[in-house]
């Protein structure tokens, strides 16, 4: 099987409703996608960085109990791991305020991984794009040019960061440039490209037409394009516990379906759509499971109940 590498913030998400705490949880969506990655039997590997605090510490004790490997997780002394607080609305959508301490320069960056010819590597949200992180981000799309490794990149472009849009539209380029599959909100595709159209979208990606592209539109639908395979699955509605990491457990899902019949980069230009909607299925599963759930993830057991 091929190696499953993630990268991305590590955060402590504290969530309230009606001004009360009601959880805290290890955070940070491709750290969430991990966890779910996890449950469902796949052992990833997480590259990332805490602050060698109480918080940071039981991060990385809770992802190693889950069965996410930390090896690459860098502890860092003096530093205090980041805050998320979620403030959740009378229909449990999440409003986000984010609390981090500020970064040396240059930034201590997770310990690199050595990618292998047809490994899996996921990243996203500001961290991808983050000027700070970028010693990290080009060694690994340098690594993902030499090996031939599948990028699962997912935007997920905040609001908050619309300000350094123009700053860091080169490194997102950068990850658009090197990635197999992109994915996006309709959100995330406003705000980076003022389109959420799926085929507009297509033509402002760099070589959008051999890139698996997946727009998600919140409790709508799910749109894909890969070359001539155009995809549009509703979303099967429901009252959700909690919208928390719903994209992120669209991620693990995905990615957990593609990992279970990808033979290596090239084997996904073969595939039919119902490969593809097997792919986006099992993401739609996953995140239906982690907004039915007091978690930013899918529960423990979740694929021996389906």
């Amino acid at each position: 099987m091929p190696q499953l590498v993630l990268t991305g913030e590590i955060v402590l998400d504290i969530l309230f409703k009606n001004k009360l705490v009601i959880k805290a949880l290890p955070g940070g969506s491709m750290l969430n996608t991990a966890v779910s990655l996890a449950r469902a039997g796949n052992a990833p590997q997480f590259c990332g960085v805490t602050g060698q605090d109480e918080a940071g510490r039981y991060i990385k004790d809770f992802l190693e109990s889950q069965g996410v490997k930390t090896a690459l997780i860098r502890q860092i002394p003096g530093q205090l791991t980041p805050v998320t607080l979620g403030w959740l609305d009378d229909h449990n959508n999440a409003a986000y305020t984010f609390h981090k301490p500020p970064l040396p320069s240059p930034a201590v960056q997770p310990a690199i991984p050595a990618l292998r010819s047809n490994d899996l590597l996921a990243a996203g949200s500001f961290f991808a794009v983050d000027p700070l992180r970028q010693p990290l981000m080009e060694t690994l799309r340098r690594q993902l040019a030499d090996c031939r490794c599948l990028f699962y990149y997912d935007l997920n472009f905040r609001k908050n960061h619309l300000d350094r849009l123009g700053e860091v539209m080169p490194h997102l380029r950068a990850n658009l440039q090197a990635a197999g599959i992109i994915k996006g909100s309709e959100e995330d595709f406003r705000l980076v490209f003022g389109h959420d159209s799926p085929e507009a979208i297509r033509v402002l990606i760099p070589g959008g037409t051999e890139k698996v592209l997946v727009v998600t539109a919140g409790d709508r639908q799910v749109d894909f394009l890969y070359r001539d395979i155009r995809l549009t699955l509703p979303v099967e509605k429901i009252r959700p516990l909690s919208t928390v990491g719903a994209g992120d457990g669209f991620n693990a899902g995905f990615i957990h379906a593609l990992r279970g019949m990808y033979k290596g980069r090239e084997c996904i230009e073969t595939w039919d759509r119902s490969q593809w909607e097997g792919c986006i299925r099992s993401g739609m599963a996953f995140a239906k499971a982690v907004c039915a759930s007091e978690e930013n993830y899918i529960p423990s057991g979740f694929l021996a109940e389906q």
